[in-house]
Order: structure tokens, then sequence, then C-alpha cells
């Protein structure tokens, strides 16, 4: 598992850095127009805007697969975390050595742990996803896309909130 990840980051780093996108994509321009009519701000420099699209109205194939490469490192990531979990658990239940205290702790801190990956999930990962993703399939993301700013900054909150609420320790 851990060589998967190993590899899957050194194949991300070959992409990001040896492979480019165009800046000047029609879709690149029409979102700065946008963001300009909306806030009366220019755009320069910062986020590189995407567009799976060329002008033939066929999708950009090096774009495209920008978008599957980080949807596979998302998977990796949920496969080998669900992973570990499951056998951490099974891990605990079999621990007949161990007295009931310390398995009930242990339970405890799994728990914690599941609880506090669901929050990157719900306030970094699933935001992220739908606005690369719905404009794909022909679903309307710009509402969720202008509220992806807040799904962010709430997450290093409720992060912390579900660990006091958690264990108790820290309340």
């Amino acid at each position: 598992m851990h060589a998967l990840l190993r590899y899957t980051h050194i194949f991300s780093y070959f992409r990001y850095t040896h492979l480019t996108i165009n800046d000047g994509t029609d879709g690149a321009t029409a979102v700065r127009q946008a963001f300009t009519d909306k806030y009366n701000r220019t755009i320069k420099d910062g986020w590189l805007i995407v567009d799976y699209y060329v002008p033939s109205g066929s999708l950009d194939p090096i774009a495209f697969s920008f978008f599957v490469s980080g949807v596979i490192k998302m998977l990796i990531s949920l496969v080998s975390s669900s992973s570990l979990a499951i056998l951490t658990y099974r891990e605990i239940i079999k621990a007949r050595d161990k007295s009931f205290g310390f398995r009930t702790m242990q339970l405890k801190f799994l728990r914690t742990v599941i609880a506090q990956s669901t929050v990157p999930i719900l306030f970094v990962y699933f935001p992220y996803f739908a606005v690369i993703f719905w404009p794909l399939m022909g679903w309307e993301s710009t509402t969720l896309g202008s509220s992806f700013p807040m799904f962010t900054s709430l997450f290093p909150p409720f992060d912390a909130i579900v660990i006091i609420l958690m264990i108790k320790d820290y309340r």
C-alpha cells in the first residue's frame, strides 16, 4: 500500500510539472470576465482554470487527464484509509490479551479518527469534486463554486469541534 501511494505521488509530480494546460483558453477567459463583472476585480495570477473543452466542443485529453489523476489520488487515499480503519477495528476486537478498558479506549480513538476524517471529506473533497466534476456532466456548479471558499474555511473549526466533542479530556 505504501509503495502504491509513493508511486502515485511520483506520477502526480510528473503530471503536474511536465504537462501543462494553455492559459489562454476560452473557458479561462470567460471565467476571468465573469469574475471581473461580478467583483470589479481582475485575475492575473492565481488558481489554474482548467477548461475541459476545446473550441470544437470535444474534450481536451490533457485537461481531462489532470481531473482523472486527481480523482485517482482521492480514491487511493479513501481506499487506503478505509482499509486501515477496518484492519484496526478487527485487531482491536481480536485483542483478547488487552483489558476491556484499553480496548474501549482504542475504539473511542478509532471512532474519533473516523469522525475527524469525515470532516475534510464533507468540507473539502466533496465540494472540490463537485465543482470539478459537475460541469463535465453538464450540471450547474456555479452556486457551489462561489460558496466553495466558505466550505473550505469551515474545515478547521469543525475538525477541532469533532475532537473536543468526542474526547472528554479536551472538554
